[in-house]
């Protein structure tokens, strides 16, 4: 069964340019998976967010993936409100 929540949907730019589009998800507030769901490049991405930013815990392993990662994080801090440009909380 699976127990995991959905947060939104969300638009990376891959590598090669295509444009990648589907759910983010999460079970557990900790990781949270991306998984595309246009075009035919069969495509998910598990993503964590440490102290230095967001990056990749499993999935499909593609090079140069660091900037998809950085955008998709975005759309979850965002999302949950922690995004350090929108949320002024502390910064004084």
């Amino acid at each position: 069964m699976d127990n995991s929540t959905y947060l939104l949907e969300a638009q990376t730019t891959l590598p090669d340019g295509q444009i990648a589009r589907g759910p983010i998800t999460t079970a557990d507030h900790d990781t949270y998976i991306f998984v595309n769901t246009v075009g035919t490049l069969s495509f998910t991405l598990e993503m964590k967010r440490g102290d230095l930013g967001w990056y990749q815990t499993g999935g499909t392993k593609i090079q140069g993936i660091e900037q998809m990662v950085d955008q998709l994080g975005v759309y979850v801090d965002d999302f949950l409100g922690n995004s350090p440009i929108t949320n002024k909380i502390g910064l004084e």
